[in-house]
């Protein structure tokens, strides 16, 4: 299978991600080199989270691994457009009808909508129509399908 891997890979950038963050990305089985493809990296500051988030109550969250997206062309959409994150201190969900007390483990920006995370290597691949294409949940897993070779794209949540 030809490598449609982005020429500009860089290994991780020191201080990029926390040690809990790497070692969360390493622990779903994906590569420093995807890491590094996919931009993943974490957002320390409070006031970073709610420019991403779009609210002002992200300081309860603690620091968060940020999920950035990429349009299906393979051009990144822009953090302050569009991306996903996974906080440290998550909240819990405590809206009538739904798992009171369950940890929201992923958060996307107020107002968004479900976008489809598109991994670096089957941006390329998705315009060979013979290509066989796999649909997961999540940007993790999708990730690792794409590190091992397959078109992949994720789903921003299980409830879409």
């Amino acid at each position: 299978m030809k490598d449609t891997a982005p020429k500009s890979a860089q290994p991780i950038a020191a201080g990029m991600l926390a040690e809990n963050h790497l070692a969360d990305l390493r622990k779903s089985g994906l590569s420093d080199q995807q890491i590094s493809d996919c931009g993943f990296r974490t957002l320390r500051q409070s006031s970073e989270v709610a420019k991403v988030l779009r609210w002002s109550r992200a300081d309860k969250l603690g620091s968060c691994l940020l999920l950035p997206y990429r349009r299906a062309d393979g051009s990144l959409i822009p953090v302050s457009e569009f991306s996903r994150i996974k906080p440290d201190t998550p909240r819990t969900n405590s809206k009538p009808g739904m798992s009171n007390g369950k940890p929201i483990k992923y958060e996307s920006p107020k107002g968004s909508t479900l976008k489809l995370y598109f991994p670096p290597r089957s941006c390329g691949l998705l315009s060979d129509v013979s290509t066989t294409l796999l649909v997961t949940e999540c940007e993790k897993k999708s990730a690792k399908a794409d590190q091992e070779g397959f078109a992949c794209i994720g789903l921003g949540g299980v409830d879409a």
